[in-house]
């Protein structure tokens, strides 16, 4: 269950919703991607049968239009779109499909008939497990974001004291360790009970765009090979995180494309739920994008230390896929859970 403080993300000064991987990183914030958005923006161009052109928003289209294809590196198992009219039968269908699909975990769309709206909706929900539940690491850890300021925050992984016994042994099997010949660069693929799907958690010199350091983190797993050590120790803060925004930059702008005269975007907007902890990760997040016709709108000991104690980059995708559909880059506290008597989160 979902319980963290939801904050637009255009109102916040730790966190950043980005919709396309062609996104410029803003280094000292989280910086989170999920692939929906982008989903729902391609299905839009496949309904127009082009770029989607859009007054007054130039570079924002460019960059969606510009954008990989989402749905190829989605897991399509757990994710649902919807594309077309708002007729009252098709949502009626389509929330059928939603509920069967996703329970009670997603809101139905409204059965008002509206022929004169269009919409793009894509949703997404799954719970990725650890091959083996880690365990709740029983003291704090400092976590220094990319200002310089210093959080204690609940983590988990394994622990000091349980590192040498046989289910650290055990815990330690489950990860796989690439770091760049200096040490300074590294990343960790953590098995999941999925054959096919993988987290994957790093510490790197951030670059501008969110692709560039997805490709970063491929040359450091690519180019090195995974050390392996069977007395690890792993610190990785706990998360729970939830962030949404509306894409001003579109809405209320006329579509450009011909054919679509006196159409407006009425309606863009992303919400994501996060949690990583030591059972594993969970992702929650739906898109919207709707268009509208004739309204207006204004190394310790014998062990291995892997410790994620400051910002660091949160990848799930699909094992040898180029692009993921999550990416998160953690450049403060935000989404952290506190420790006890820290009053910096």
């Amino acid at each position: 269950m979902f319980i963290a403080l939801s904050i637009n993300a255009q109102t916040s000064d730790k966190l950043v919703v980005i919709p396309s991987l062609n996104d410029t990183l803003q280094k000292e914030k989280v910086n989170f991607y999920c692939s929906t958005f982008q989903m729902a923006w391609n299905n839009f161009k496949l309904f127009i049968g082009e770029d989607i052109k859009i007054s007054d928003a130039a570079d924002f289209s460019d960059k969606m239009n510009n954008g990989h294809d989402a749905k190829r590196y989605t897991p399509s198992k757990y994710a649902l779109s919807y594309s077309g009219y708002c007729l009252e039968k098709d949502i009626k269908k389509f929330n059928s499909k939603l509920k069967r699909k996703y329970g009670e975990k997603f809101e139905p769309l409204g059965l008002v008939n509206k022929p004169n709206e269009i919409l793009f909706a894509t949703y997404l929900f799954q719970e990725l497990k650890f091959r083996h539940k880690y365990q709740k690491i029983s003291t704090y850890e400092d976590f220094t974001d990319y200002k310089g300021n210093i959080s204690r925050v609940k983590a988990w992984g394994i622990s000091p004291e349980n590192t040498l016994k046989n289910n650290g042994e055990k815990l330690s099997k489950t990860i796989k360790l690439y770091q760049t010949d200096d040490g300074r660069q590294f990343a960790i693929s953590l098995k999941t009970k999925s054959s096919k799907y993988e987290i994957i958690l790093a510490e790197i010199n951030p670059r501008i765009i969110m692709a560039e350091n997805i490709a970063l983190i491929d040359s450091i797993i690519l180019s090195a090979k995974p050390i392996k050590h069977k007395n690890i120790i792993l610190k990785v803060p706990a998360l729970d995180m939830s962030a949404e925004r509306d894409f001003n930059e579109i809405i209320g702008k006329d579509v450009e494309n011909k054919g679509w005269d006196g159409w407006k975007i009425s309606e863009a907007f992303q919400k994501n739920n996060f949690e990583l902890n030591q059972e594993g990760a969970i992702i929650k997040s739906h898109a919207h994008i709707r268009m509208t016709k004739g309204i207006s709108f204004c190394n310790t000991g014998n062990a291995y230390t892997i410790k994620f104690d400051k910002p660091f980059m949160i990848i799930l995708r699909e094992k040898g896929a180029k692009y993921p559909y999550v990416a998160i880059w953690m450049g403060n506290n935000y989404g952290m859970k506190k420790y006890p008597n820290d009053s910096t989160l």
